[in-house]
Parts: C-alpha cells; structure tokens; sequence
C-alpha cells in the first residue's frame, strides 16, 4: 500500500467533514470551519491510497508553538504507520518555521489516541474541563521540538 501525503484542495472538504463526523462524532468540525481552515490554517495535508482520502492532519503556528488542531485516520487504515506520517511531516514543517514545541488538546476518553501521542514523545501537560461536546475533558499534550 503506497501512501502519499498531499496539501489539501477545496474538493477534499467534503470528504473531510464525512471522515471528521464518522471519527469525531458531535466533537467534528463542521464542513464551514474546515472551509476556514482551508483558506487559514498553516498546514492542512491530507493522507491518500490512489485517490482515497484515508487521513489528514491540521495545524497552525503561533509564534513559535505549533498546534495540532486535527488529526485522524480511516478505521480500516489505522496501525499501518499513516498518523505517524501525518504527524511526522507537521513537525518537520513546525521546525522548518522555528517552531520550539508542538501542542494538541485529546478527550481524556480516546485511550487509543492518547498512547498515540505517548509513543511520539508527547506529554500530558494540562487539562480543560467540559472542553468537548460530549462533557469530556481534553488533555493538553505538550513536545518540545
């Protein structure tokens, strides 16, 4: 299976706000904002099979801290090493622009996730009460680059 990892174009969004409902469920980006950040964010990259979007990161730099606003993978296309691509090239471009660390905020309840960022060298630095949808609290998870 040959993964390539493509900037983002305008057709994409659809499928995005598909994929961000189906993993994301009430917590998802709405199709308006992903369209924001099309036209906003610093990185918005997608994850492709052929011609399938099978994943996607976004973020943004703030000064010098990097933000992962999303990131996600198709269900049949998990433990195959594509978030790890994902999350590899935005810190490969946050250190390009001089960025010192790189953040992200997990709901306490995705386990899966948050061993994901564990094993990456992400630490739990903080965390926000009622911060998704659902009641869940997010972890801040913090990286120094």
């Amino acid at each position: 299976m040959e993964v390539a990892i493509r900037r983002v174009s305008v057709s994409d969004l659809e499928t995005i706000a598909d994929m961000e409902r189906e993993i994301f469920g009430e917590s998802s980006y709405p199709i308006n904002y992903l369209a924001e950040l099309y036209l906003n964010a610093d990185y918005f990259m997608v994850a492709t099979v052929g011609d399938w979007i099978v994943g996607y990161i976004i973020g943004r730099l703030e000064r010098r801290v990097a933000h992962i606003l999303s990131i996600a993978v198709r269900e049949g296309y998990r433990r195959r090493g594509i978030g790890s691509m994902l999350l590899k090239s935005f810190i490969e471009y946050a250190i390009r622009r001089g960025a010192l660390r790189v953040y992200l905020e997990v709901s306490d309840r995705n386990e899966v996730a948050i061993n994901f960022y564990l094993r990456h060298g992400f630490r739990v630095v903080d965390r926000i009460r009622r911060y998704y949808p659902d009641g869940s609290d997010a972890l801040v998870m913090d990286m120094p680059l």
